[in-house]
């Protein structure tokens, strides 16, 4: 059945189709491998390493950045030929591309004689007609000027070309040329052709209801084909085919054809044929749907108003990969002398971009005060083309004072740091691919010092789309419980030398875990171990004494007197830092003077951290009784180097009530000892009472004699010199132990004496990594930004250093090739060197400065592709260096535009 319709195809056109293509860099978002000028290839590199304990370090470097130059280059497609009777004016359609990688403006030129009046128009929705709002492209000086085209963006222009009907011979031949206004030796041109005919001239024009379209869902799009004879002669047995890009689903009997010359319209089934229309569907011998049209005769003059119709529907599938799915349909009619074969221009579809993604959060059980915390969030993208997703940290519910910081890792890859990969000044992902999965791996830092902790404490990751940054996912992550900080105070060992050190546990106790007995006039130490049992907080404490459990009295008995010392016999009433599951040795140096009354002293000692609050107190007590007593004072702890020199000082006193030491009445000698073959250690005499070694002046020193002994009481400073040899080992320990030895001389009973020790250390490494780029072989390497060409070569250098004393174990260099480069070496070259022509490669440089052999770095991702690139160094001695070199290619700017299949 035939119905009548209103002939409103030329407004129909001018409002709902589209012919060409949309630009790239809106089909495809702002995320290809595209080198677009002004963007950023930032890099850094990590060090990691093992210290002497077996403790896992990393160091990262300064972060390179190298901006990327602008370039310019376009493309002018295609070269069109048309057939028309003389007299009409012939249209032709180009597309003009900006293939530079910013923005540019061109100038238009055109070939034709200068009163034949072309006239250009910037075709604005790419319909392919000239619309009320399209004015022509203003002519200056015999050009036209098209601005502000963006990287990869498109223009579609009209070219209007009027004929006579007094032009001679076959044809008429001009060209449309566009030039660069940023370069200008960059230029492209195309070719138009108009052939006349007296025939029939059956033309097919084809649109679409809509250019583009997201396929977040699934979209119907119209397709008309417009069948028109434009000559004074009718054509006849007209059939055309349209074979859909397999992109198209076709709708079963959506077809119509509207007869603009008896203004109706014939519903389709797809297996028609009457009143000379045929009109069937199949899936022909390349498995796509094809769609055949046939009519018995087109009538002459059908340009405008006359002619015919044909639509039917097509349906894009959701989840479409982006990209341009381009469709033309085939011809052929009769002219009244011979079968013509035409095609209709092309119509493209843009798959557009859309944002989806799945952002999971994590959770952590129970972590300690102090402690640094992993969350590992898996973050896929799910949408239709590739995003950058920049990343943020909000609604942070976490004890004051956290800190956090994120990394990225790609399943099975080390991570590596997050960075700005787009130039917009936030953090990001980097390129994530369609279905891609990375983790989001973010770190929470806990502070040392939580009052009162909460359960379920809680951060949410927020992942912004940079193409569509209304659309963002969230990921929260949990931390369920924490444990607060805790410190053991310990008699005599350490809980690391001793699980079941006096003392362990809470206190105080109901009986002393030690008790002493000492003479007047004697100084003793009583041992203490501050344990910071927290394994993640380095922390400090304050040191107290009492006489009470409950520390309502801190004034100690007459003549009792307590010091706390720590390192070196420095005195003190904190300790100094303590690293997590470590301890300090402190002294608490108890003095007894002359003519105390024996007695019983309780001592409750009280240990209270300064940053947490944690507190442990211990019991212990001290006897006073009158006897001889010769004591050296303090204990002492320090570090240095092999090859180093530490000197010490204590004190040498008579404690008793007797004169000790001169000679006649009793001797006092001192003796030295040392725990390791590398140490060496002689006593100095502090001769002008300063209390500071002054070499030269203070004297050797060990028989009391020389100086008359002590009287009751009396004390005398002496310095122990202890020498480590160059090849001492790092971190090992020696103690030298001072002993008086005292003779019992013309006294009925033996004095006592206590001996003094000092603990020395060797001191471990210290790595420090730089990176360094340039940009040719004779370059010097800098850490400042640089700029370079899409094509060009970044030469990376990497240099660790080992400024420490000891050995570091496992050590390895790790990089990433960055984003818009691939690695590059000489094709087929797979031995190590600095250059182009090699391989990523490392070298070690003892501490003479002698290099050793090249070696290829053991991972990395191999010419002309992205990855990781690790030098596994192995043990970096003392003052060694290692430099891994490397060098990536900046990605071409791609010469065209992808596109589907036809």
């Amino acid at each position: 059945m035939k119905e009548k319709s209103n002939n409103k195809f030329k407004s129909l056109l001018a409002t709902t189709s589209v012919l060409g293509m949309v630009s790239y860099a809106s089909a495809m978002g702002a995320v290809s491998s595209i080198p677009f000028a002004n963007a950023d290839i930032g890099n850094q590199a990590t060090l990691t390493y093992q210290t002497l304990g077996g403790v896992d370090k990393l160091v990262q470097s300064n972060i390179v950045i190298t901006t990327i130059n602008q370039t310019y280059a376009l493309n002018l497609e295609p070269n069109r030929t048309t057939t028309i009777t003389k007299g009409q004016n012939a249209i032709f359609n180009h597309t003009l591309t900006n293939l530079g990688n910013g923005p540019d403006s061109f100038l238009i030129t055109n070939s034709y004689l200068a009163g034949r009046g072309v006239k250009i128009y910037l075709d604005v929705n790419n319909n392919g007609i000239i619309d009320g709002n399209e004015t022509e492209i203003p002519l200056v000086d015999g050009k036209r000027t098209i601005s502000g085209v963006g990287a990869f963006e498109t223009r579609s222009i009209l070219v209007v070309v009027p004929t006579s009907v007094t032009d001679t011979g076959p044809s008429v031949t001009g060209n449309i040329t566009a030039a660069s206004i940023g370069d200008s030796n960059k230029t492209k041109f195309v070719t138009e052709t108009i052939n006349f005919t007296a025939n029939a001239n059956v033309g097919v024009y084809k649109a679409l209801s809509s250019a583009s379209g997201a396929s977040d869902v699934a979209r119907e799009v119209t397709v008309y084909l417009k069948v028109y004879n434009d000559s004074l002669t009718a054509g006849s047995v007209f059939t055309l085919k349209d074979e859909l890009n397999t992109k198209f689903e076709y709708l079963e009997n959506s077809a119509t054809w509207q007869d603009f010359n008896s203004n109706t319209v014939v519903p389709l089934t797809d297996t028609f044929s009457a009143e000379g229309i045929t009109y069937s569907v199949v899936t022909n011998a390349n498995n796509k749907k094809e769609i055949n049209f046939g009519l018995d005769t087109v009538v002459p003059f059908s340009i405008e108003s006359t002619g015919g119709l044909l639509s039917f529907k097509v349906r894009v599938k959701q989840n479409e990969n982006i990209g341009t799915i381009p469709n033309k349909a085939s011809f052929e009619f009769n002219d009244t002398v011979e079968t013509i074969t035409k095609d209709s221009n092309t119509v493209n579809y843009t798959v557009l971009k859309y944002v989806k993604a799945e952002f999971t959060g994590d959770t952590v059980t129970n972590a300690q005060a102090g402690q640094e915390i992993r969350f590992v969030n898996v973050f896929k993208n799910t949408a239709n083309a590739p995003e950058i997703y920049n990343l943020a940290v909000a609604d942070k519910f976490f004890p004051v004072g956290t800190t956090f910081r994120m990394m990225l890792q790609s399943p099975g890859q080390n991570e590596k740091p997050v960075l700005d990969n787009n130039g917009d000044g936030i953090i990001d992902t980097g390129i994530v691919g369609i279905n891609e999965v990375i983790n989001v791996v973010l770190y929470a830092q806990l502070p040392q010092n939580i009052a009162n902790p909460q359960p379920n404490y809680t951060v949410k990751k927020i992942a912004t789309s940079t193409f569509t940054p209304a659309y963002n996912v969230n990921a929260i992550d949990t931390l369920n419980t924490i444990t607060a900080a805790t410190v053991d105070l310990t008699n005599i060992d350490s809980l690391s030398t001793n699980a079941n050190a006096p003392g362990k546990g809470l206190g105080p106790e109901a009986s002393p875990v030690t008790q002493k007995s000492l003479n007047p006039g004697e100084t003793t130490n009583f041992v203490l171990h501050v344990n910071n049992t927290s394994s993640y907080i380095t922390d400090t404490f304050k040191l107290e004494v009492s006489t009470k459990p409950d520390f309502s009295n801190l004034v100690m008995p007459t003549g009792v007197s307590v010091k706390f010392k720590i390192s070196g016999g420095v005195e003190s009433t904190v300790t100094s830092a303590i690293l997590p599951n470590t301890s300090q040795r402190v002294d608490a140096e108890v003095s007894v003077a002359l003519n105390t009354v024996a007695q019983t002293v309780p001592l409750y000692f009280r240990v209270t951290s300064l940053t947490t609050g944690a507190r442990d107190t211990k019991y212990d007590a001290m006897t006073i009784n009158a006897i001889r007593n010769v004591s050296i004072t303090p204990n002492n702890t320090s570090s240095t180097y092999a090859g180093g020199t530490v000197i010490y000082t204590h004190t040498v006193k008579n404690n008793g009530n007797v004169k000790e030491g001169d000679g006649s009445s009793s001797n006092i000698f001192l003796v030295l000892s040392e725990t390791k073959s590398w140490a060496a250690s002689d006593i100095f005499l502090d001769t002008n009472g300063n209390g500071v070694f002054d070499l030269g002046v203070d004297t050797p020193f060990g028989d009391f004699a020389t100086i008359n002994g002590l009287n009751p009481g009396q004390e005398v400073k002496i310095f122990t010199r202890v020498v480590a040899s160059i090849g001492a080992p790092a971190g090992d320990n020696n103690i030298t132990t001072i002993t008086p030895n005292v003779s019992q001389g013309t006294y009925s009973v033996p004095a006592t004496v206590t001996v003094a020790t000092d603990t020395t250390t060797i001191l471990a490494e210290d790595l420090t990594i730089v990176k360094g780029q340039k940009l040719s072989p004779t370059e010097n390497y800098t850490t400042s930004p640089q700029s370079s060409n899409p094509g060009g070569t970044i030469y990376y250098k990497i240099e660790i250093k080992n400024n420490g004393a000891i050995n570091a174990t496992n050590v390895k260099i790790k990089d990433t090739v960055p984003f818009y480069t691939t690695q590059y070496h000489k094709p087929g070259v797979l031995i190590p060197g600095e250059g182009i022509d090699y391989v990523a490669s490392y070298i070690v440089i003892d501490s003479n400065g002698t290099a050793g052999a090249f070696k290829v770095a053991e991972t990395q991702p191999g010419l002309g592709n992205r990855g990781d690139i690790i030098a596994n160094v192995g043990t970096l001695k003392p003052k060694e260096r290692a430099i891994l070199y490397f060098q990536v290619k900046i990605d071409e700017v791609p010469t065209s535009l992808p596109s589907g299949d036809a």
